[in-house]
């Protein structure tokens, strides 16, 4: 393996794992939180499934019980999503548009155009959770935040499980809302959305 390999390798491991997780924590308590209704079902989801206990363990019948909090998950990650742009390579000369691209050629499709679509999805602008609860909905648009392909993300189940844990975790005991709910989220994309700042309140759910 080369040093560019090593290099590379190095940056996926790093940018696929604690940034991803990280900046989109912070992406989905802003949606949360800027939305009332949607915390609202989730506390009530979360509520009906724990009955109050705030200290047992997250178990794997929690997670299957969850509905909601994994269609908000999904919708946080369509309306903005973590990863604007993935990559891939040709790795044969192609004709693509009346132009000739070859072998090795880098293209970037634009995920956030596709998440947003109005081709794709019904009333894309808006923030509906509900819509993932769709079964007809096409498998490609549901799991397009993890990627497509047989180089989609290896750890999309664990990613969603743990996202999933972390919403239980923190919202069976804690309420949080944003400072200013009119000051719009401070994010710099880059091959990530990256999160800047988000100044919310804590405090024990009563």
């Amino acid at each position: 393996m080369t040093d560019e390999q090593i290099r590379f390798n190095l940056i996926d491991a790093f940018s696929g794992s604690s940034d991803t997780t990280s900046n989109f924590i912070s992406i989905l308590i802003y949606y949360i939180t800027k939305y009332p209704e949607v915390k609202k079902k989730i506390f009530d989801e979360i509520d009906n499934i724990f009955n109050g206990d705030i200290t047992r363990p997250v178990t794997q019948n929690d997670i299957k019980e969850l509905k909601y909090c994994p269609a908000v998950i999904r919708e946080v990650s369509r309306f903005h999503p973590i990863l604007p742009t993935l990559p891939r390579y040709i790795t044969e000369p192609d004709n693509l548009a009346g132009y000739n691209w070859s072998a090795g050629t880098q293209f970037y499709f634009n995920i956030t155009g596709i998440l947003q679509h109005p081709s794709y999805w019904e009333d894309p602008e808006k923030f509906i959770p509900e819509r993932f609860f769709d079964d007809q909905l096409n498998k490609d648009l549901r799991n397009l935040l993890f990627g497509f392909g047989v180089r989609n993300c290896p750890g999309y189940k664990s990613s969603m499980i743990e996202l999933q844990c972390f919403l239980c975790l923190l919202f069976r005991k804690y309420d949080i809302e944003l400072v200013d709910p009119n000051v719009p989220l401070k994010t710099v994309i880059g091959f990530l959305t990256a999160c800047l700042e988000l100044p919310v309140r804590i405090k024990l759910r009563k």
